[in-house]
């Protein structure tokens, strides 16, 4: 009742005061150093996101917390794919499914080069972009539109299948075709699920993307009984090739040390219905280790560290994960104890990620392995 209470205040106090659109500047975007969490909302039951037009109520009240993903920003440099993607000065990090986003930022632009991601069936594998994906332009304004066509490969993953009566394929990959439409349609006051008010702008992308699967196809015959091959190269398997159409509204605010510049984002698919959403949590830029490890009741020691870490925690650690900077989840346990200790030794000299859960929720933690 009492955050009801507060969050009809905010919009009290805003109404009495008038409001105008805000204006999203290079200066709001995320840039390396940047970290937040975004809690996933599972139940869609009355996730209504809102109308185009000016002065709206964007009521996220009922967001739900079933999970976390931590993001933050890293240099592209600190990857192990810097050749792949040399355009790309900064690389969004998903701790969750350890998927990696290259991007160029600019004082005018935000594109993306590739990503790394897990791609269902097949593994990780990359995406490239030889014509870069335009998120937005900058500055931002009401009424701003976007029009944009981005093609995009995966890289090869082996995957094995004979074709009867026609040879066999060993490797596959496919070419992408995404086609943006957008408009910053809408602006107002959205309310988050922790009692807060913030000004926003509403960004509605609409993505057609046409996905054309290739094989590695080899030929296979006989001559006067002698079996024989003749490898064919990538070709379009037919029949494969499928669209989709998804529908995404995305809720910026200007950042500062407490919000990100994504408030919120909302995926629908092409009948209208809720996919995805998901809110951040909350945000902050961290300029090393130590200010990154702070907490209350997690301490990390020795750090750096040569061969082992220790873990000590106040409440009850459920599980931790550790990940390198290439987006490999190198070490996954559950556990129900307040003090571990990690074995680095086999590991090589650089930045790790630690997410620790434990019964207060999830707690980032940075290691520098010697």
């Amino acid at each position: 009742m009492k955050i009801k209470l507060l969050s009809l205040c905010c919009l009290s106090i805003a109404s009495f005061f008038g409001q105008t659109p805000i204006t999203i500047n290079f200066s709001d975007v995320p840039v390396v150093g940047s970290q937040f969490v975004n809690i996933r909302n599972l139940d869609f039951t009355g996730i209504n996101v809102g109308n185009p037009g000016a002065n709206q109520v964007y009521d996220f009240s009922g967001f739900q917390n079933f999970g976390e993903d931590s993001m933050f920003y890293i240099n592209a440099s600190e990857t192990v794919y810097p050749t792949s993607f040399p355009n790309s000065n900064m690389v969004s990090f998903n701790g969750t499914d350890s998927s990696l986003v290259f991007f160029n930022s600019t004082n005018t632009q935000l594109t993306v080069n590739g990503l790394l991601m897990n791609i269902p069936f097949l593994g990780v594998g990359l995406v490239t972009a030889s014509d870069p994906v335009i998120e937005f332009n900058l500055p931002m304004n009401y009424n701003d539109t976007l029009s944009d066509v981005s093609n995009l490969s995966t890289s090869s993953l082996p995957f094995y299948q004979t074709v009867p009566g026609v040879g066999y394929f060993d490797s596959v990959r496919a070419q992408v075709l995404r086609t943006r439409g957008a408009k910053i349609d809408g602006w107002g006051t959205l309310v988050t699920p922790f009692g807060l008010s913030f000004q926003v702008l509403r960004y509605k992308a609409i993505d057609i993307t046409t996905v054309t699967p290739e094989a590695n196809m080899y030929l296979q015959d006989t001559i006067l009984g002698t079996p024989f091959e003749i490898p064919l190269g990538y070709q379009v398997l037919p029949g494969t090739e499928f669209s989709d159409t998804a529908t995404t509204y995305y809720y910026y605010t200007n950042s500062n040390s407490t919000t990100p510049m994504i408030l919120a984002e909302i995926a629908q698919n092409n009948q209208g219905i809720t996919t995805n959403a998901k809110y951040a949590k909350f945000n902050f830029v961290s300029t090393s280790i130590s200010e990154l490890n702070d907490s209350q009741y997690i301490s990390i020691s020795p750090n750096p560290a040569n061969n082992f870490v220790n873990v000590n925690s106040e409440v009850e650690i459920n599980s931790i994960k550790l990940i390198a900077l290439d987006g490999k989840e190198i070490v996954s346990k559950r556990i129900n104890a307040k003090n571990i200790t990690l074995d680095l030794s086999n590991y090589r000299t650089g930045i790790y990620t630690l997410i620790i859960q434990t019964e207060k929720g999830e707690e980032i933690k940075k290691i520098n392995k010697l």
